[in-house]
């Protein structure tokens, strides 16, 4: 049962949801123990309970030692965290939802003649990497075939202009190269750099019909405003509270849906990086009890990882794991398990 929804009326109208659920994780913990403690000594009067001091007299009392705790974070083991499903709400589906998959080329790399001529030695197996990298670092790749081959006039404009540009400055370049109506093959490709992660948005448009809704609206708002924001982390130093950290924002599980039937492209758990609320962007009216009567929310995400073929290829759960590496998993533990009692 969602914590939230819009709306509240008229459900069966329009049977398109999106639902937003918490992806709670509760982070790994660092073995304490591995954390030291030395001893220094301190006044006490002698025959004063312990942990009461005066001038006078000695007790042991503990300090942590900087040193050895910094070794003991490199030899704390950390203990498994947890993942769990946590609230979730549920609005209306937007229109116009677009998913744009993507990925990163280098597309103005140039090999260069001496470059090409290493990648195709390479591809034919006529070279090693070593060999094809000096080559094409020291710009001696396919010299030896434009030479031999002068005797053709545009191979013979092709070198001169290839002279050209060697000379320093580039002047001498660009005059051969006009001279001769010939320009350098820059051999460019487009070279796969890495994948990006899948950006969403979601607008709504709130208007809401009762005082219900207005109110179910207004903690929808405050809800995602929550969830943006990461908890901070703090310390006691000098009787204030120190700030030092933050913990990372619940994701969120998103799926689409018209009626019980899942729609459009599965989304990775996401992150909500930004909001933007507009209140009454049309006119300035409010309610009898100064609610506002037109509420706008746009939700921008991002997906907590980049995707492969297999993530097309089989899916995901709510939290993200790959389906087929779920169930590889699963196969080996219980084969593990049985490896165990067998034995």
């Amino acid at each position: 049962m969602p914590k939230y929804r819009f709306p509240l009326e008229a459900q069966d109208d329009y049977k398109g949801r999106v639902y937003f659920t918490q992806i709670i994780e509760i982070p790994p913990k660092i073995n304490t123990s591995a954390f030291k403690k030395k001893q220094i000594e301190v006044p006490r009067l002698a025959g004063l309970p312990e942990g009461v001091t005066t001038i006078d007299g000695d007790v042991d009392f503990e300090e942590t030692s900087t040193v050895d705790n910094a070794l003991g974070l490199f030899t704390g083991k950390f203990s498994p965290g947890q993942t769990f499903r946590g609230e979730t709400v549920e609005l209306y589906l937007p229109p116009a939802q677009t998913i744009q998959d993507g990925v990163e080329f280098d597309n103005a790399f140039s090999f260069g003649i001496a470059g090409e001529a290493a990648r195709q030695s390479l591809s034919r197996g006529e070279a090693s990497i070593l060999g094809a990298s000096a080559s094409a670092l020291m710009g001696t790749g396919g010299i030896g075939s434009i030479l031999s081959n002068l005797q053709d006039p545009n191979i013979a404009r092709v070198a001169a202009a290839k002279v050209g540009a060697m000379m320093p400055g580039g002047r001498a370049g660009a005059v051969t190269s006009t001279i001769a109506q010939t320009a350098l093959n820059p051999n460019i490709r487009a070279v796969f750099k890495s994948v990006r992660p899948r950006e969403h948005s979601f607008s709504f448009k709130f208007l809401p019909r009762s005082e219900a809704e207005a109110k179910q609206i207004e903690n929808i708002i405050k809800w995602f405003r929550t969830e943006l924001y990461p908890e901070s982390i703090d310390i006691a130093a000098g009787g204030q509270r120190l700030p030092i950290g933050y913990k990372f924002p619940n994701k969120f599980g998103i799926a689409l849906r018209y009626g019980k039937k899942n729609v459009g492209a599965q989304l990775l758990p996401c992150y909500l990086r930004g909001m933007t609320t507009n209140y009454n962007a049309t006119a300035m009216s409010f309610y009898r009890d100064g609610q506002y009567s037109e509420i706008d929310l746009t939700l921008d995400m991002i997906e907590f990882r980049t995707l492969d073929k297999d993530d097309v290829r089989y899916g995901w759960n709510l939290y993200g794991k790959n389906y087929k590496d779920f169930w590889e998993e699963f196969i080996a533990e219980v084969q593990s398990y049985f490896e165990e009692e067998g034995a």
